[in-house]
């Protein structure tokens, strides 16, 4: 699991995807000044591990964190850092 929230891009993806309105492909690149397909495969990581939704709106693939997983995740590397 680390390994998916080891770069900055995807740590962002995800931040910006969790705000108000689920997000597409193309508003998070346009947001982190990327490519659309560089951004679609750090997507991709995400879905693949769980951490974020893909719904299809359309021609519009809408990105939106799954907040469950993600707590989890965020209880677990609490969990590891040491005191």
């Amino acid at each position: 699991m680390p390994t998916v929230m080891a770069t900055r891009i995807r740590c962002g993806c995800g931040c910006r995807a969790r705000r108000p309105a689920a997000r597409t492909t193309s508003e998070l690149a346009h947001f982190w000044d990327l490519s659309r397909p560089e951004v679609s495969r750090h997507l991709a990581v995400l879905r693949r591990a769980g951490l974020l939704t893909a719904l299809r709106q359309g021609r519009y693939v809408r990105h939106t964190l799954s907040l469950p997983d993600l707590t989890t995740l965020g209880t677990d590397l609490l969990a590891a850092v040491p005191r």
